[in-house]
């Protein structure tokens, strides 16, 4: 991973993050927080003319969201573990 250490990366999914980063010349966000309810939702994004939402996830523990992201195979069928060395963080 360039500009963040992964464990870095994965450490701040705890802490309502809010980054930026780029996989294969496409840019996503991600970003958790809690809504009306207290429910943590950790989701991901595309950055695009027509973003899409590529995650999301939803529960009361924080590390069930984690976990459920460091289990997605969002990096053409890989998880961020597996895809992490072609992952740019550029922002947070």
């Amino acid at each position: 991973m360039k500009g963040k250490k992964l464990s870095l990366f994965i450490d701040s999914l705890y802490l309502n993050p809010e980054m930026e980063f780029e996989y294969e010349d496409k840019r996503y966000l991600v970003s958790g927080y809690r809504d009306d309810s207290n429910e943590y939702i950790l989701q991901v994004d595309t950055i695009e003319v027509e973003s899409k939402q590529v995650f999301y996830f939803k529960d009361a523990s924080i590390q069930k969201c984690v976990e459920a992201l460091e289990k997605a195979t969002l990096f053409d069928g890989r998880t961020v573990y597996e895809a992490h060395n072609e992952i740019t963080v550029l922002y947070g």
